[in-house]
């Protein structure tokens, strides 16, 4: 678990690691720590913010607008015990754990938390993070379909695990049936990722046999952070570029738009020359060999 490592830089977001979903946001949610690590003030008091589920982590970040220490907390579900959902009467529902540091986490020992919904969900929420660490434990784990699109009408869409990317031009405010014609085809998908599932079960005696290697992989991962932290102002330099080409990449669609019915008049003439071009080649096997000898020269 860590501290303060995992929100934006205006605070009214959370940082995602890379291949990780989000599989669900809940606003309103209150966080508070039933038993805190000693030595530390970032525990104390009711932080008030939203909470972010991924594939592999509970994510809360604290309202921009309050000033608190604590700017962001997050759990990975190894680190997590002991979580049960609390009812009572004349309070929300909440949840409530106990939570280990993390190594480099910005804090030692461990903590029992509690996350209430002020606005209701945590039942819902608490069903769904336990399917998803169950789901990352046996090496499998859930995702969603994620998709965005900038000012100039880039619509990306992403698969679980950011394996596939498709990127089309199109007018934002048009997006909307774009993503409804897509449902369906999602909804199809369902028989076929239920067919892969014996295959993911053989794969997990394999999963195991990569653990010891992944865990050697740790530290070279952290050694790169400081790399990666060095790359950031590189790429923020980056940016004033990118919005330059960005008026130049809109005046270009209307010119590819013009091509469009210029390339499909093209199309029938293009087939009608097909027989022409095979009756002016004959089969090699009627060819003479001088002929034969000719046709490189040609």
């Amino acid at each position: 678990m860590a501290v303060n490592q995992s929100h934006t830089e205006n605070r009214r977001g959370a940082v995602i690691p890379f291949g990780e979903s989000v599989l669900k946001q809940c606003q309103d949610v209150d966080l508070s720590f039933l038993q805190q690590p000693a030595g530390s003030d970032l525990f104390r008091g009711t932080k008030k913010g939203a909470l972010f589920l991924t594939s592999y982590r509970v994510i809360f970040v604290t309202s921009h607008s309050i000033d608190d220490p604590m700017f962001s907390f997050m759990m990975p579900f190894d680190l997590m015990s002991n979580c049960t959902i609390e009812q009572p009467v004349f309070a929300p529902n909440y949840i409530k754990g106990t939570v280990q540091a993390a190594p480099d986490g910005g804090w030692e020992g461990q903590a029992v938390f509690k996350l209430s919904f002020r606005k209701g969900g945590a039942i819902e929420f608490a069903q769904l993070m336990m399917k998803a660490a169950s789901a990352a434990a046996r090496g499998i784990p859930l995702g969603s379909v994620n998709y965005w699109y900038g000012t100039s009408g880039l619509f990306v869409i992403t698969t679980p695990g950011g394996m596939t990317v498709h990127i089309c031009l199109l007018d934002p405010q048009n997006i909307e049936p774009h993503l409804q014609d897509t449902e369906p085809h999602l909804q199809d998908t369902e028989p076929h990722l239920q067919d892969t599932e014996p295959h993911l079960k053989d794969s997990k005696p394999h999963q195991q046999d990569m653990e010891p290697h992944l865990r050697d992989m740790k530290p070279h991962l952290r050694d790169m952070t400081p790399c990666l932290q060095d790359m950031e102002p590189h790429l923020k330099d980056t940016k004033p570029h990118q919005q330059d080409m960005e008026p130049h990449l809109q005046d270009m669609k209307p010119h590819l738009q013009d091509m469009m019915p210029c390339l499909q008049d093209m199309e029938p003439h293009l087939k009608d020359m097909k027989p022409h071009q095979q009756d002016m080649e004959p089969p090699l096997q009627d060819m003479d060999p001088q002929q034969l000898e000719m046709k490189p020269h040609l």
